[in-house]
């Protein structure tokens, strides 16, 4: 969705086992439901361009990806014990 400012809206909303009760596969349970994040056009076009180049179909594995090398390649081991806490809620 676009507004006046040409930022975007990005909704991530995971698969779980109650939206397609006929699926074959498992399905990954996820915390929440949906988010939504308000992210610039450039960094919408960035995402797309990144999901294009690994081949990931939904817009939560790229973020996922970028969360995980963001977490193991720039956090300090004390920052990184942080983040652990408050994701394990």
């Amino acid at each position: 969705m676009e507004n006046k400012n040409n930022s975007f809206v990005v909704t991530v909303t995971p698969i779980t086992e109650s939206s397609d009760l006929n699926a074959k596969t498992d399905k990954k349970k996820f915390k929440n439901q949906q988010g939504s994040i308000k992210i610039p056009k450039q960094s919408k076009e960035e995402l797309e361009a990144l999901m294009k180049i690994t081949n990931t179909k939904f817009t939560h594995e790229i973020i996922d990806l970028l969360i995980n090398h963001y977490v193991d390649n720039k956090l300090t081991p004390e920052q990184q014990s942080k983040f652990k806490i408050l994701t394990d809620i």
